[in-house]
This record gives C-alpha cells, sequence and structure tokens, in this order.
C-alpha cells in the first residue's frame, strides 16, 4: 500500500530513492529472521499480490502468457530429452497456479516449499497418491529425491550463500529448470549482487543470479538457456524492464 501511494504522489526519480530506502530497512530487519518467518509473512500479508486471505506467489505465477510458454518450454525438453512420466520435485512450489500445469507432465509430483500454511492448503485440497507436498527448508535439509526438478524464481529471494547451499544439493537430479528474473544485457548488469533473504529481488539493483558467475561459477557447458520472456512494466519505479529466463542445467554433463 505504501508503494502504491508514493507511485502516485511522487516523481519517478524520487520513487526509486524511496523504494531503495524501503528495501534496505526490510534488508535490515530480515537479518535475524529466519527464511521461514519471512516468507510466510510475506504470504500471510499478500506482499506478491492476492486479496486477503489468499495464498499468491507472484505476477509470475499468475500471467498466463509467462506460465503457458515455461509449461509448453517444460514439455518440449522433456520430449527432446526422452523422459516420459518422471518424478518431478518442485522446489518453491507456493500457491501450486504453476505446479498445477506440470501434472499432465509427470507420473509423481513432489511440491516443496518453507511455508508450512502453505504446504498445509495444497496437500489438504490437491494431495492424493501421486500428488504430494512437503514442508521443507530448501537451503538447509536435504531435498527428496526425483528424476527432475525445477526451480522457479525462488533463487531470486535469497542471499548467495544460501542459493549455493542449493545448487550443491541440486547434483542429486539429472536435470534442473531454474527460473529467475534478469535485467537487460543492454544496462550491463552486475552479477550476483548480494542480498538479505526476502520479497525483493536483485533486478532493483541491476542484477540477477548468474549461475555460471562468481560465486556461483557453474559450468557454462552445463546450462542450456531454453526460454526467455520479455516482463514488460511487471516492476513500476523506474525498473519496466527485464527478462525471465528459464535455464536447463543438467550437473552430470561434463564431470571427470
Amino acid at each position: 500500500m505504501i508503494k502504491s501511494i508514493i507511485k502516485i504522489i511522487v516523481p519517478n526519480r524520487t520513487q526509486r530513492f524511496i523504494c531503495q530506502l524501503l528495501r534496505l530497512m526490510e534488508h535490515r530487519a530480515n537479518k535475524n529472521k529466519s527464511a521461514e518467518d519471512i516468507f510466510t509473512e510475506i504470504y500471510q500479508h499478500n506482499r506478491w499480490g492476492g486479496e486477503k486471505g489468499e495464498f499468491n506467489s507472484g505476477s509470475g505465477s499468475t500471467d498466463p502468457d509467462i506460465v503457458c510458454k515455461y509449461i509448453a518450454t517444460i514439455e518440449y525438453i522433456l520430449n527432446r530429452e526422452g523422459i516420459h512420466n518422471p518424478v518431478l520435485v518442485d522446489l518453491g512450489c507456493g500457491d501450486f497456479r504453476v505446479g498445477s500445469k506440470l501434472l499432465p507432465l509427470c507420473k509423481e509430483y513432489i511440491g516443496v516449499d518453507i511455508v508450512q500454511p502453505i504446504i498445509h492448503v495444497n496437500q489438504k485440497q490437491y494431495g492424493n497418491s501421486t500428488t504430494t507436498f512437503l514442508n521443507i527448508n530448501i537451503i538447509d535439509d536435504d531435498l527428496p529425491s526425483g528424476d527432475i526438478c525445477t526451480v522457479r524464481q525462488v533463487l531470486q529471494h535469497l542471499s548467495n550463500a544460501q542459493i549455493t547451499k542449493i545448487l550443491n544439493k541440486l547434483t542429486k537430479f539429472d536435470y534442473v529448470f531454474i527460473t529467475e528474473h534478469y535485467p537487460p544485457d543492454s544496462d550491463k548488469p552486475s552479477f550476483n549482487i548480494d542480498k538479505t533473504h526476502g520479497s525483493d529481488i536483485r533486478i532493483y539493483d541491476n542484477s540477477g543470479v548468474y549461475l555460471d558467475k562468481t560465486p556461483f561459477n557453474i559450468d557454462s557447458d552445463k546450462l542450456e538457456l531454453i526460454l526467455e520472456i520479455e516482463v514488460p512494466a511487471l516492476l513500476g519505479d523506474g525498473h519496466d524492464l527485464g527478462y525471465i529466463r528459464t535455464y536447463l542445467y543438467k550437473p552430470g554433463r561434463l564431470d571427470s
């Protein structure tokens, strides 16, 4: 609500300054909070959208054009790689709007999220013999086993140290689909600016999660860009341009 008021009454340059200040305040407050507490509060207070009392994972999960292109790309890659009826592990499944559309592509779906109330609701409404939801902290806990893994716009909300912990665990999967939001390359972005875990993302600092750059240093030959969607007017406050990119990560490729 505060950001909405700011957009109405103050100029763009001042908006950006105020938003940066609010982000700094949020970062300081979040340093002493657990990831579970932070992301539970985000959903409870609808920081990413939706009506009061509704779980909403944000515009990246509700925009039909973005979601349809993502699902179609996953289906294409699975067919290309000869992967049929896999066990799919969805890290950061959130409100299940996207995960529900992955069900026809797999024989078993395992949705994972750190927010216990979301897992409770998802399991109650959608859980069955082939669709399961687990309350797991993917930063610190062991991940469930599966054939493929999806991590969709999750890492961008975490610190570099937390991302590194997760990446080290993804080596148990043969195929990992990682989706992140990036600024335009023409803006000469900075790579992997660190941040405190929370609702915002690095694009506000003209940065993103670049997996082949320091400190992650994943071999670029293990990464394939399989989808890029331009996202205009998603953020407002002067950060209107950007791309949602999905990479296919094969951890086992070129292992020595």
